[in-house]
């Protein structure tokens, strides 16, 4: 008998009472800047609250670090549902922070495993309209993107997916994998001309893939057509 995803507790999922705290200092400096401004000591006054916004930043990261490492200890065991609860507290809680940009793939992965298809896509339709640190990261989700069009059905989709994939890929070993994917699906939503275009380059560019032989072979049957 299967038992119901444990739900954590309070202690689990805590915020920082210290973070709280600045929180409402901030609060209160956004509510009463302009009598801060007029008062002496204003200067110290804001220097202050910079230098605690700028602790509240960084004691942020490394909450949402300690979760994020939770949730990927979850998800490397298949516990999927507990891994989500830990993902969907980081994204909610920490949205702005580097772990939890990260949360939100691996979020998407969590739902395309498990066939939520629409939720993937709206999850990596966030993830690559926000992120920005790295390339690899950024190509694999739009990677992830196009392969929830292709669940879909959506070839023209996915294959525009797919091509994003590529161009953000730069040197990422998938980058010829991407490619050879957005011809595939431009084949498959009836766009010849496109489908030919980009089997073209995936022979032209990456002579040594291993899609060379297929896309050959692809180029012909199309010419034919």
């Amino acid at each position: 008998m299967l038992k119901a995803p444990k739900k954590f507790n309070k202690k689990e999922l805590k915020r920082d009472p210290l973070l709280d705290t600045m929180v409402k200092t901030q609060t209160f400096y956004e509510d009463n800047k302009k009598r801060i401004h007029s008062i002496g000591g204003g200067f110290i006054a804001i220097a202050l609250i910079i230098f605690m916004l700028s602790f509240l930043h960084q004691s942020s990261e490394k909450e949402a670090s300690i979760l994020l490492g939770k949730a990927q200890v979850e998800y490397q065991e298949r516990n999927y549902d507990k891994a989500r609860q830990f993902l969907e507290y980081l994204v909610d809680g920490y949205s702005g922070t580097t772990s939890g940009d990260q949360g939100l793939f691996l979020l998407a992965n969590i739902d395309f495993q498990e066939k939520k298809y629409s939720e993937a896509r709206a999850h990596f339709q966030k993830f690559v309209d926000n992120y920005s640190d790295s390339n690899i990261l950024l190509s694999s989700g739009y990677a992830g993107l196009g392969a929830c069009y292709e669940a879909e059905e959506n070839y023209a989709a996915a294959a525009e997916a797919y091509l994003k994939a590529w161009k953000a890929a730069d040197d990422f070993p998938e980058a010829h994998d991407y490619l050879y994917n957005a011809a595939i699906d431009f084949e498959f939503a009836g766009d010849i001309e496109k489908a030919r275009e980009y089997f073209s380059r995936l022979v032209e560019e990456y002579p040594d893939s291993s899609h060379v032989f297929d896309a050959k072979a692809k180029m012909a049957m199309l010419a034919v057509n």
